[in-house]
């Protein structure tokens, strides 16, 4: 398995506020869409899951990591897990990648995992209550540098 994490984060590290993303960057989401699609599995938390509508993300298998949702969710696309060793049980022999997509939490138990991180870096200082964690990123090569200028697309 290939660990991958996926965040849109402020400069002040803020990722979300009272459950919901605190920016609206469709270019930033038509990429992040391209990339777990093509992973095909993504992995979140329950708030993160709720935060969607509590529907699975379309052409994709969502991993769900909760202590308290019911493993039975009578969605072929939903897997539910409660533990992060229960996760890399199920996934460490499978030939696929997992892109971690949120929220903070997990992303606090993941970010020490994964072999590639696409961050997007919100040109601004906001308000928040969901933070990504610290990263010495001088432990990861960079790649690409996209910018999406503020326009009517992007907020």
């Amino acid at each position: 398995m290939k660990l991958t994490l996926m965040c849109a984060k402020s400069e002040n590290d803020v990722i979300g506020n009272d459950n919901k993303l605190p920016w609206s960057i469709k270019d930033d989401l038509k990429l992040f869409a391209s990339i777990t699609k093509k992973a095909g599995f993504v992995l979140m938390g329950r708030s993160t899951f709720e935060s969607m509508g509590s529907k699975p993300l379309p052409e994709r298998e969502n991993i769900i990591l909760s202590t308290t949702m019911d493993k039975d969710t009578g969605d072929e696309d939903i897997i539910v897990v409660d533990s992060i060793e229960e996760f890399m049980c199920m996934f460490d022999d499978v030939d696929c990648e997992v892109v971690v997509i949120g929220g903070s939490k997990v992303y606090d138990q993941f970010v020490d995992l994964v072999e590639v991180m696409y961050i997007s870096e919100i040109d601004c200082e906001i308000d928040g209550d969901s933070y990504f964690p610290s990263v010495d990123y001088d432990l990861f090569e960079m790649e690409t540098v996209e910018c999406f200028p503020e326009d009517e697309r992007n907020e």
